[in-house]
């Protein structure tokens, strides 16, 4: 366990991202905190990365960000943080580099064509022993309109996302659903939002939906998030006890380099 709270970092708090958050909270307590490099692909806004750096104060961390939008937040917001490096373009592309310790991608792989080659460079990057924590949205059956908004090429069945990963030679050692019972409540009103959204014109052509994705969120004042993760405690603790079940819209998945 750890007294730095993920909550604390978070710039524009919506229900389903901090269902998720919850999760990735609870999953990095359970593992070591002996981490001398983490990795973060695709950090969005950089909140889960400003937590990481936070949590591992003797750490450094490096980023993976090809949005130009995300790009330009991220450098203002870790301006004159030495300990992280960034790196603006395709981690998929380039020269590979190895020896983290931890690993994180949250509603990446998804955007991604071949999850396959981007499974396989993730477990070469890794120190063998090393973590893997990601998330992606589950259940074909629940494509929606955000799906197609947001710029994805699927959505994962637990059997799929396991097979994927054993596959590539990790071990998986947790895989929760999460967002019960908040997705199942607001489904109906995020269908109603990216339809409107898709009839405003707003673009569906996949890179360009990938690169703001992560983004499209509005800020909300300083310790809103906590305060908001107050409330949610309730909510926090069904999903909890609903992890193991097929009632959430989301995987969580902790894996490691076997």
């Amino acid at each position: 366990m750890t007294d730095v709270c993920v909550f604390d970092e978070v710039l524009a708090p919506v229900p389903r991202y901090m269902m998720r958050l919850e999760c990735v909270q609870r999953l990095l307590d359970s593992t070591s905190s002996d981490v001398h490099r983490f990795l973060e692909l695709g950090p969005g806004l950089g909140d889960v990365t400003a937590h990481a750096l936070r949590r591992y104060p003797d750490a450094s961390g490096t980023v993976f960000e090809f949005s130009e939008d995300a790009v330009g937040r991220l450098k203002a917001r870790f301006r004159g943080e030495e300990r992280l490096s960034l790196w603006s373009r395709n981690f998929l592309e380039g020269p590979l580099e190895g020896g983290f310790d931890l690993i994180m991608a949250f509603e990446v792989l998804e955007h991604i064509e071949d999850d396959l080659l981007a499974f396989e460079r993730i477990y070469l990057m890794l120190e063998r022993g090393g973590v893997f924590l990601m998330s992606v949205p589950a259940y074909m059956s629940k494509w929606q309109k955000g799906d197609e908004w947001a710029g994805h090429y699927r959505r994962y069945e637990r059997e799929e996302l396991v097979e994927k990963l054993v596959a590539t030679g990790f071990k998986v050692e947790e895989v929760w659903g999460y967002g019960f019972p908040v997705t199942s409540l607001l489904y109906p009103l995020r269908q109603l939002y990216y339809r409107a959204s898709a009839k405003a014109g707003e673009p569906t052509e996949k890179i360009r939906a990938t690169k703001q994705s992560g983004v499209a969120r509005p800020y909300q004042k300083p310790g809103a998030a906590a305060w908001m993760a107050r409330l949610m405690k309730p909510l926090f603790l069904l999903q909890h006890v609903a992890r193991k079940s097929d009632l959430g819209d989301g995987w969580i998945v902790l894996a490691k380099k076997a």
